[in-house]
């Protein structure tokens, strides 16, 4: 059995929108948490076709090892989660809320869009790695965009970031937010708190990043790797023919 896998490539924005999407059919609005003891019912119910299923399951039981706290049968679609975690779910922000809305990502992401591939090595590009793409998933479904741009730091704090796992690696858009001064200062410190709080071992930025914040990334040790969005690099060729056009 291989040890790594490659997912067809998705932007942070087609997850993000994906996600939504799901949300949207449950009802779920933006600023409504998710209740994984009634939603992971109304998913059965509403993908039942789809063949949406989960199964709690004791936790010394054969799919998991020590460190496993659920599983999904990208083939099958079926969700297994360890009876510990499940239990969990009833605390309110506990890691457990991640880890199953990370399996609800490897589920649509992976089972109804599309199979992962098997391959020797881990994938060079992190949008072709199921695992990113579930973790974005289920930060986008825990926390939706328009849900968390209004709030405090205090508030993101309080009601989002605690159910995020700490030390791993995460991913943030800048696009649409750093146009103006103003937002870059906003912008800058809702991701200094993030980052106070997670303690990620890496950083990967979808859109551009202002050079300072650069700097201050490297001056903290904080491993990052930029990814052009498709919307600047769009309009870069736009500019690109246009200058071609006046010469």
């Amino acid at each position: 059995m291989s040890d790594y896998y490659e997912a067809n490539p998705m932007s942070i924005e087609k997850i993000r929108d994906f996600a939504s999407a799901v949300r949207r059919i449950l009802g779920i609005r933006v600023d409504e948490p998710i209740d994984f003891e009634y939603h992971l019912d109304l998913l059965s119910l509403k993908f039942a076709e789809a063949n949406f299923n989960y199964i709690v399951v004791p936790d010394g039981h054969g799919h998991f090892s020590e460190k496993i706290e659920a599983y999904t049968n990208t083939k099958t679609g079926d969700i297994f989660i360890k009876e510990s975690v499940y239990k969990e779910l009833k605390i309110p922000n506990s890691r457990s809320n991640f880890t199953v809305a990370h399996e609800v990502g490897h589920y649509f992401l992976h089972h109804l869009l599309g199979a992962v591939l098997p391959r020797g090595t881990k994938p060079e590009k992190v949008y072709l790695n199921p695992e990113w793409q579930a973790d974005q998933f289920a930060a986008e479904f825990l926390m939706p965009l328009k849900g968390i741009k209004n709030l405090t730091i205090d508030e993101l704090t309080d009601d989002f970031l605690n159910a995020i796992p700490k030390g791993h690696l995460i991913a943030i858009g800048t696009y649409g937010f750093i146009k103006t001064v103003k937002e870059q200062n906003v912008w800058f410190e809702h991701i200094n708190k993030i980052i106070e709080i997670l303690k990620p071992k890496g950083i990967v930025v979808y859109g551009s990043l202002p050079k300072d914040f650069k700097s201050w990334l490297k001056l903290n040790n904080i491993k990052f790797k930029i990814y052009e969005s498709y919307h600047s690099k769009r309009m870069r060729e736009v500019m690109n023919n246009v200058n071609k056009g006046q010469k």
